[in-house]
């Protein structure tokens, strides 16, 4: 039987979004080679080796291919986009006449700025589609002409710039909050053990009084049992103290993930920033940035495809 590992990388590769982020990453490779081919040069131990001249159509190649699976994925992300909007407008509720009202839910800000993320990354994959004909080689099915294509393809990397620094601050605001809303300990009877207040009932028959003794007798007051209460104590604070780990190994692996997305998008950035002009930035710079963002960002598809593998072996 095949190892969980070769599974999982099949399954991984067999995946459009993991095939996309392995093409991803020998486009960088290729440009790192281009802008340091002495890199090259060392590993093949020859001082002009003849692959050096196929770099560049190779990378134009990997980049034409990665354009075709992600040809549909704008559908994806106006359609996440209107989810997202959708999702914050409330359900139908009837009045007091049978006519339908809609009363709005809350929405936080993470929320909006998620719909405008996901809306510019549907128009920067949308200019993308749309050029691609262009980008083919083909005059008969060339519709904008180079000049139009290359200026719609730098729209595009605006787009994509402005979707990271939306998606960046949405990321933050989910941090921010993952801090500040600790969960809220009980008070009262029964704090921090989970247990309802017992409500003290005195039902007063004739002469009779519940929670008394018959009779009326007084013996004072009962003895507090010392021992049972530090055990309760005890209980009650330990209670406490696994639902704040809880919470904390909740909290870090929430924080965990969202950096490695935000530190993800903000190297991404440097990408388009630099085609437009915003950023200086090297291409082999640029190569580096997006193969180490390649391999941070396959991880979310990794374990994915991981857990698929799992839940076939275990069917």
């Amino acid at each position: 039987m095949t190892s969980f590992t070769f599974d999982q990388f099949v399954a991984f590769g067999s995946d459009s979004a993991g095939l996309e982020r392995i093409l991803r990453g020998l486009q960088a490779l290729t440009a790192i080679f281009s802008a340091y081919p002495s890199l090259v040069a060392l590993a093949l131990l020859d001082a002009d080796p003849p692959i050096l001249e196929a770099l560049g159509p190779l990378r134009g190649h990997l980049t034409l291919t990665r354009r075709f699976i992600r040809f549909f994925w704008f559908l994806n992300s106006f359609g996440t986009s209107y989810n997202l909007y959708t999702s914050i407008s409330s359900s139908p509720s009837s009045s007091g006449d049978g006519s339908a009202k809609r009363s709005s839910r809350g929405a936080g800000l993470e929320t909006w700025l998620d719909i405008i993320k996901f809306t510019l990354l549907g128009l920067y994959g949308g200019l993308e589609s749309l050029t691609l004909p262009d980008l083919l080689g083909v005059p008969q099915i060339a519709y904008f002409g180079a000049e139009r294509t290359r200026s719609l393809n730098v729209e595009a990397q605006r787009f994509w710039f402005l979707a990271l620094v939306f998606g960046v601050f949405a990321n933050l605001t989910r941090i921010l909050k993952a801090f500040a809303y600790a969960p809220v300990p009980q008070h009262g009877h029964g704090y921090g053990t989970g247990e309802k207040p017992v409500e003290e009932k005195s039902t007063v028959e004739g002469d009779v009084v519940t929670g008394e003794k018959v009779g009326g007798e007084d013996d004072g007051e009962e003895k507090l049992d010392w021992e049972a209460e530090r055990a309760r104590l005890r209980a009650i604070v330990m209670k406490r103290r696994e639902g704040r780990k809880r919470w904390r190994r909740e909290v870090a692996f929430k924080i965990k993930s969202l950096g490695r997305k935000i530190i993800s998008d903000l190297l991404d950035c440097l990408i388009p920033g630099g085609i437009l002009g915003w950023v200086n930035i090297q291409p082999g710079t640029g190569g580096i940035v997006m193969l180490i963002t390649s391999v941070m960002t396959s991880r979310d598809i990794w374990e994915r495809c991981g857990a698929t593998v799992r839940e076939k072996r275990s069917s």
